[in-house]
């Protein structure tokens, strides 16, 4: 995992039981850049589970304006693809 050099977002469950919470923290220590958030009442199949929170954050990180990692084509066509999801 350290050799992954670009940002990494992890969302975990606080009630995954199949990798408990306290794993996180080794995957935090072992990648070089990484932004973690957990949702309580989620277990390990976020996308199911609590699809509109996860969603949500995603979208947030996505929506992020960063001139180092969007230009403004993709920043545009983002825009209005999330603007249709939304609806």
């Amino acid at each position: 995992l350290s050799s992954i050099q670009a940002p990494a977002y992890i969302f975990w469950g606080e009630d995954d039981t199949w990798h408990p919470i306290d794993m996180l923290e080794l995957y935090e220590d072992a990648l070089p850049e990484v932004y973690s958030a957990t949702l309580p009442s989620c277990g390990h199949l976020l996308h199911e589970e609590c699809a509109d929170e996860i969603n949500k954050k995603i979208i947030e990180i996505l929506t992020v304006r960063n001139d180092d990692n969007f230009n403004e084509d993709f920043d545009d066509d983002l825009s209005d693809v999330l603007d249709e999801i939304m609806e």
